[in-house]
């Protein structure tokens, strides 16, 4: 898909809107409060956080106020050291 492809709209909002709170919802209720999910910086933090990063750049964010659990967990995977410089340079390779 070009970055000049029409969006679908309606299916992001179904996506938004209807698919994603039930997986957040359960998502929040596994996340730990503080750390990561198996205490240290893992794949399993990388692979949930990976979907919400690149969502990140279509200006989507987790509801910090409905799963706050997953949005500090997703934030704390950007925030790591091993993660910033990485970030940094695919944001700037999209533009932002």
């Amino acid at each position: 898909m070009s970055r000049n492809a029409s969006v679908d709209e309606e299916a992001v909002d179904k996506i938004i809107n209807k698919n994603l709170p039930p997986m957040l919802d359960y998502l929040e209720s596994q996340m730990p409060a503080e750390g990561f999910i198996f205490g240290d910086l893992t794949v399993a933090d990388l692979a949930l956080a990976s979907p919400f990063v690149n969502a990140g750049y279509a200006q989507y964010t987790i509801d910090a106020a409905k799963w706050p659990k997953v949005s500090a967990l997703v934030e704390r995977v950007k925030a790591h050291s091993a993660m910033v410089p990485l970030l940094e340079t695919e944001a700037a390779a999209f533009g932002g």
